[in-house]
């Protein structure tokens, strides 16, 4: 725009402009307006349903406390199905290990944490859950697959690797008791 243009051909100007792209400008704003409305709305949405899905993990905690081991496995059935991508479905299912290993029960222990190793989106709460395994496995002398499960992934278990010409085998190995293995630990 020109600087030595009166007022009038500068109202005329901005008129002729606001004809030809007012619309445009108009769709923009709704769009804009639209889309904080659409965000402001998805993130009510999904604080309300953390607030449900944390309802339910205090409800499932009470449970375990008073020994209401059916209704802890209900609220824990209930949170996977309606909050899947919760992390509150790992620490509920931790929590059902832990009742079930105090209650005895360490095969229903190890369902819980392979579905918390296994399914979880935090690997961090998936590592957990594999040492977790893991212990409990050598507690029931399932030591294969206690070292299978304690094995990163991508890794050989300790003591062999992919290369099958230098894989060491127990027979190559020496024998705990082996009096010149001792010697050498000196």
């Amino acid at each position: 725009m020109e600087d030595n243009l009166t007022d009038q051909q500068r109202a005329e100007y901005i008129r002729t402009w606001l004809r030809e792209n007012g619309w445009y400008l108009l769709a923009g704003l709704a769009l804009g307006l639209a889309g904080l409305f659409g965000w402001r709305q998805w993130d009510s949405y999904s604080m309300g349903e953390a607030e449900h899905a944390s309802a339910l993990y205090d409800e499932l905690q009470s449970a375990i406390r008073v020994d209401r081991t059916t209704r802890a496995e209900e609220l824990t059935a209930q949170l996977a199905a309606d909050y899947s991508r919760s992390p509150y479905l790992d620490q509920a299912r931790l929590a059902m290990a832990r009742m079930k290993l105090e209650r005895a029960q360490p095969l229903e222990a190890m369902k819980y944490l392979e579905q918390v190793m296994k399914e979880s989106r935090s690997a961090e709460i998936a590592n957990i859950a594999r040492l977790r395994l893991g212990r409990v496995m050598i507690q029931e002398e399932k030591y294969d697959d206690a070292l299978n499960v304690l094995t990163p992934p991508g890794d050989s278990p300790a003591g062999t690797t992919a290369d099958s010409t230098t894989a060491s085998t127990a027979a190559d190995a020496p024998a705990a008791g082996d009096p010149d293995l001792r010697a050498g630990l000196g």
